[in-house]
């Protein structure tokens, strides 16, 4: 018979010879000791929370290449679009990595920092071009209804003929954040943004849409000129209206004087409205 056969055995006859309560104390022990070591283990492990999430494989690919880089643990989620990193460092990598990896790949002015040897004027135009609408497209993503945005903007080239000339234009795609949505007066805001940060281009000639494919900039640009109109028409008929009783009011007094039908009067009148 083995050793651990008759260890087994031995254990048994002790175990048959103690009480109920006391069976049931030693499994509380056992069960209590066994807590106590689990939880020293996970003590032992670092707390992991978010660094980033919801990435895109390119930017979760250039994060971990970094991290690798800088030898720094770190955990996949999610199917890889969630990177875990240690609590104490979470705040100071996302510092880190903001400096060191383009997240969303816009590209600011940031390009005319570095100097490029036989780079063409055509070149240095479309690289300004990109920058611009890069810049233009991180402020629009400040507004808190907006998550994503990108713009598109035609600058066309100079003629040497004024009725050639086109004019340039612009469109700004975004993507709201979920159950937001802007107000007529905010898309038009945007649209004087990036209207006036672009050389010759007007507002009415920046189009705004979503990626759900709604038209938000629809009627807006005309609205103040149509504003206007109306205001025009509303003077228009008050000094019709003034004129017409002015006129009324000096042929009754003529007619009191030369007789019915004896008097013919015309009234023009000239409005302040400032």
């Amino acid at each position: 018979m083995g050793l651990g056969v008759q260890l087994q055995e031995q254990i048994n006859t002790i175990w048959q010879k103690l009480s109920k309560g006391q069976k049931v104390t030693i499994l509380i022990i056992i069960f209590v000791f066994i807590l106590t070591v689990i939880g020293m283990l996970f003590a032992k492990q670092p707390k992991m929370e978010v660094l980033y999430s919801g990435l895109s494989p390119e930017n979760a690919s250039a994060l971990t290449a970094k991290l690798k880089e800088q030898k720094v643990p770190y955990q996949l989620v999610d199917e890889g679009k969630t990177i875990l990193v240690k609590a104490e460092d979470k705040y100071q990598l996302r510092l880190d990595m903001a400096s060191e990896v383009n997240l969303k790949g816009v590209i600011g002015f940031e390009s005319f920092n570095e100097t490029r040897f036989g780079e063409t004027d055509t070149d240095k135009r479309v690289r300004y071009l990109v920058a611009l609408q890069g810049e233009l497209t991180r402020t629009i993503e400040y507004l808190d209804a907006v998550e994503t945005a990108k713009i598109h903007i035609v600058l066309p080239e100079k003629s040497l003929f004024i009725r050639d000339e086109k004019e340039a234009t612009a469109s700004v795609l975004l993507r709201l954040k979920p159950y937001a949505s802007l107000k007529p007066e905010q898309v038009k805001s945007i649209m004087s943004f990036v209207s006036h940060s672009v050389e010759g281009l007007k507002s009415e000639n920046v189009t705004v849409m979503d990626v759900n494919g709604n038209l938000l900039s629809e009627d807006l640009a005309d609205s103040a000129s149509q504003g206007l109109t109306r205001a025009s028409v509303n003077q228009l008929a008050l000094k019709q209206q003034y004129e017409k009783e002015t006129a009324k009011s000096v042929q009754t007094m003529l007619e009191k004087i030369l007789g019915s039908g004896k008097a013919v009067v015309r009234a023009s009148v000239s409005m302040d409205f400032d």
